[in-house]
């Protein structure tokens, strides 16, 4: 546990190294026009992912961080960059110091403690644990005419807000994790080994950082923070419990080579959207958007109801900031009982058309029966629910029997599993409802997100003893992915001053 001192010194240091240094080198961050594997071809002759992942390898570097090694690996196939930093231990240097102090001491003093023997040093270093620190570099496409604030890529502090492309998600997580660490060897607090990595294809799924990673050969995790999270607002230091899965597919109808005049077709030819809409109804009742197969969805236990509970106070808050309705004194939701709309979001399926060829812009279009349609469907899952038999279920009831004997084929695309955080070590709580108690003033929150976050599955099976903490300083009206995206600056501040008394007071577990 720490001082109420040592606390204040937290809270000083932290407010002092973001607005002497780390604000301005996110605004420089912000300022690279990087964006995900997924939305730039290019991205491997641009140089843009290279270009932000060494400024984040120079800031560590610039840090002064003692035990400080950092490395750039890529993907032996695809040769996608991630940063890797090894801030070693500094408990050994530490407790040599009191020795050594200690020695110092009047030989009645020192009473009959023998010498430490070899297998004693070595003792110390097995207690030793392993963190780490997750954040990512890449971000979404932009569309700066949405943008009333500020150009996309021009930062901007307004109200202790800073905007711009990535503030919120995600460019703001390298520099709080590394502040973490700065602040602790500063006010000369011990901390164990941390690994830190920064990927540049989260908003691509990660689809290669697991492949990166097990080159790395990393050590078993004890404990992971990932800082891509958030909160419905910002007086609490949240903790996301669980994620849902994901499924993004092609379902492609064909009914003739190319197009012919409607006039000649109509009554003949079945179109292939009213076909789409048969298909979709074998999925989704389209009255209640309920996803019918049973394979998507899952029982809801009382782990779930609990989390549900906990998410119902803010939900009215995230109706009227998050989304821009048409009218917001009238939000178009799907029911107005607000348990139903908790587990919709948190623990059920539901599908949205993300994309669609075939169709022309309404200028562009012409009488003309179409000769094909593909939609991408986009199936959000719950936590639990496993991909594999649900990609299957998805295939077989879009494909069997075809209306009019139609040629339909569904390829899923990107596949990801949800995740349901595993229960805290009582330590964690209790850290963390101290951290927040003093940098918020109030007890942490846990919430549940509808999003979905690929790496955290992954993460746990590859670090199965690892207790994960997911968290962040983004809101509802942070806009990530969307116009005027910002970070509220007191709110990121208070995370990490919260993650690094966790850290700090890990360090001190046996």
């Amino acid at each position: 546990m720490f001082s109420k001192s040592q606390q204040e010194e937290i809270s000083r240091l932290v407010n002092k190294i973001y607005e002497e240094k780390a604000i301005e080198s996110i605004k420089e961050n912000i300022r690279i026009p990087v964006l995900s594997p997924e939305y730039d071809p290019d991205f491997l002759t641009n140089g843009l992912i290279d270009k932000t992942i060494n400024m984040g390898k120079q800031w560590l570097e610039n840090l002064g961080l003692e035990g400080l090694e950092t490395k750039i690996v890529k993907c032996p196939k695809t040769q996608t960059p991630l940063l890797y930093a090894l801030i070693k231990s500094n408990k050994i240097k530490e407790q040599k110091k009191e020795e050594k102090e200690e020695k110092k001491l009047p030989e009645k003093e020192k009473g009959n403690e023998k010498e430490k023997t070899h297998e004693e040093e070595k003792e110390k270093e097995e207690k030793i644990k392993n963190i780490l620190l997750y954040s990512h570099a890449d971000r979404m496409p932009v569309n700066p005419n949405l943008w009333t604030v500020t150009d996309p890529r021009e930062p901007i502090v307004k109200d202790n807000k800073l905007y711009g492309r990535g503030t919120c998600d995600d460019v703001y997580g390298l520099y709080a994790n590394s502040i973490v660490i700065y602040v602790l060897q500063q006010i000369g607090l011990p901390h164990d080994n941390i690994h830190l990595i920064l990927e540049s294809e989260e908003e691509s799924g990660s689809q290669n950082l697991f492949s990166i990673l097990d080159t790395l050969d990393l050590p078993d995790i004890d404990f992971a923070v990932i800082m891509d999270g958030g909160g419905p607002n910002d007086e609490h230091f949240w903790v996301t419990t669980s994620v849902r899965g994901l499924i993004n597919g092609v379902l492609s109808v064909d009914v003739l080579k190319s197009g012919v005049h409607s006039g000649d077709g109509t009554g003949i030819i079945p179109s292939p959207f009213r076909i789409s809409r048969l298909l979709l109804n074998r999925i989704e009742d389209e009255k209640t958007g309920e996803i019918k197969l049973k394979e998507l969805n899952c029982e809801i236990d009382e782990e779930m109801e609990t989390m549900m509970e906990n998410n119902l106070p803010f939900l009215q808050q995230t109706i009227e900031e998050k989304f821009p309705w048409v009218d917001k004194e009238k939000p178009i939701v799907v029911s107005h009982n607000k348990h139903e709309l908790v587990r919709n979001n948190f623990f059920g399926p539901g599908l949205e058309i993300t994309g669609c060829e075939g169709l022309p812009n309404l200028k562009k279009a012409s009488n003309v029966c179409r000769a094909q349609l593909k939609l991408k469907l986009s199936i959000r899952l719950p936590p639990v629910v496993e991909i594999q038999p649900v990609i299957d279920s998805l295939k077989q009831n879009l494909e069997k029997n075809p209306p009019y004997g139609a040629n339909v084929e569904y390829k899923p695309l990107i596949a990801c599993q949800g995740w349901l955080c595993k229960t805290f070590d009582k330590r964690i709580e209790s850290a963390a409802n101290r951290a927040s108690l003093k940098f918020f003033g109030a007890q942490y929150k846990k919430l549940s997100f509808g999003t979905s976050l690929p790496l955290l599955y992954n993460l746990s099976l590859k670090f199965p003893n690892s207790q994960i903490l997911l968290t962040g300083a983004g809101t509802p009206d942070s806009s990530p992915h969307g116009p005027n995206e910002f970070i509220e600056l007191s709110f990121l501040k208070n995370c990490t001053s919260c993650v690094t008394q966790i850290i700090g007071e890990l360090s001190q577990w046996k």
